[in-house]
């Protein structure tokens, strides 16, 4: 019993150091704690992200790429002391649109990891913020309650803006501009939850990536507000 009241109280000693730590928040420090409480994995949310979200399918077409595609491959890495990011390799099936205004304030696009090349002609990377590492025999897991995470080899479409060698993509539109295709061609929000203007559009106008397809052939080109 003395054996393990001391243990007990050197985790208990352990546990209320960390919670005044400076690293509070940071993957080793989950992992530290996941140590002392005897837990052998953590999980936590993502941080939330600032997405720019096009009004309209027009103003959405206009600057963006509209691609579908589906995930082949996918990797989880630990980007600072306290980001995972995932990124995936994707397979682009057909592009719908590509935009007519170019991005002057996109965010710069995340640096590749080298082990994700090289890439096919086909294939292009987007990164989202998420996922697992393991640190210290802890398995750490950032949860993006916001975006859920693509599954593998499911098709999606994307609104996304891809790098002048069309090799790297920006999810800039987060989830409101990532759509789940089914067996029928039929797509709907990967976070149903989130409602905007666009999602409800197409939802209503153009539930299927066939009469999209037909819109998007038929726009003309929009006049954008300032």
């Amino acid at each position: 019993m003395f054996v393990v009241g001391t243990f007990s109280f050197q985790n208990q000693s352990k546990i209320e150091a960390l919670e005044k730590s400076r690293d509070r928040g940071q993957l080793k420090w989950y992992a530290e704690m996941a140590k002392a409480k005897g837990q052998h994995e953590v999980a936590f949310p993502a941080p939330i992200a600032l997405y720019g979200v096009a009004r309209n399918l027009d103003e959405a077409a206009a600057h963006f790429n509209v691609v579908l595609a589906e995930p082949v491959q996918h990797k989880f890495y630990a980007v600072s002391d306290d980001g995972i990011l995932t990124w995936y390799k994707m397979r682009l099936i057909e592009e719908l649109s590509t935009p007519i205004v170019s991005c002057t304030n996109c965010d710069k696009i995340a640096d590749v990891p080298s082990d994700m090349l090289p890439l096919a002609d086909d294939e292009f990377l987007v990164a989202q913020s998420g996922g697992e590492v393991e640190i210290d025999g802890i398995r750490i897991i950032s949860r993006n309650i916001q975006f859920p995470a693509f599954e593998h080899r499911k098709r999606y479409l994307l609104f996304l803006s891809l790098d002048s060698e069309r090799k790297i993509g920006s999810l800039q539109m987060g989830p409101w501009g990532a759509f789940a295709l089914d067996a029928t061609q039929n797509f709907k929000p990967v976070n149903e939850k989130l409602t905007h203007p666009l999602s409800e559009e197409l939802k209503t106008k153009f539930d299927s990536v066939s009469k999209l397809r037909i819109r998007i052939k038929a726009r003309s080109k929009p006049t954008l507000s300032e």
